[in-house]
């Protein structure tokens, strides 16, 4: 018995750096990596904006082919169904400098997150204390 591929929908994609539009056409599928990791995107996405962080963006086009980009920051947002992808540079592939700034950056990203997470743990024990305290001058009335 032959094997059927299903076809996804296809949805526009338009990917923009500032020397020009790079891709403009109907795909059926992108991923790319922002802040909390990888996404992918199909047709009839629900509307959202993410920054990108260094990483690839992929491009499944209506063809089946892929392409694949390497990207240091950007922004990627849905909205109706299309698609709209703005970096400041592109690169076919991410070359060993890239790899290390990719690191860096997730570096950096864990290091704000557990910032972050300590800092909300002192929070959360000031809460408790000043509950603590509003108790105990409550009772000593």
């Amino acid at each position: 018995m032959a094997k059927v591929s299903k076809k996804l929908p296809l949805f526009p994609v338009k990917l923009v750096t500032p020397s020009g539009v790079v891709l403009d056409e109907m795909v059926e599928q992108v991923t790319a990596v922002d802040a909390v990791g990888q996404f992918g995107v199909l047709a009839d996405h629900v509307n959202f904006i993410a920054p990108l962080v260094p990483g690839r963006i992929s491009i499944t086009r209506s063809d089946g082919s892929e392409l694949s980009y390497y990207a240091t920051e950007g922004l990627a947002q849905v909205t109706n169904g299309a698609m709209t992808i703005t970096v400041p540079e592109l690169k076919d592939s991410a070359s060993a400098e890239d790899a290390m700034a990719t690191f860096r950056a997730t570096q950096a990203y864990l290091a704000r997150l557990e910032a972050e997470r300590q800092e909300a743990q002192r929070a959360l024990q000031a809460a408790r204390r000043a509950m603590a305290n509003s108790e105990v001058k409550l009772e000593a009335r």
